[in-house]
């Protein structure tokens, strides 16, 4: 609590945490955009995309319609 106090009041900003930045991260940025650019050929699912990189179909429906990852 007290970081985050800090961080916005001496440091004006909330801290960013997207991506690569969040320790909690299981893609890269390269995983990303190589996520969105198999599913743009047509010949990728979102089922297919996510048993390629070992996740749920709903994770890779969010990175490929950019509800998450959307800063990249």
């Amino acid at each position: 609590k007290e970081n985050l106090h800090h961080a916005i009041h001496t440091l004006g900003h909330w801290p960013n945490n997207s991506g690569t930045k969040n320790n909690n991260h299981r893609f890269s940025e390269a995983d990303v955009i190589a996520m969105r650019a198999m599913h743009a050929t047509g010949n990728f699912t979102y089922r297919m995309v996510g048993e390629v990189y070992g996740t749920d179909p709903r994770t890779a429906w969010g990175i490929i319609c950019r509800k998450s990852w959307a800063h990249i």
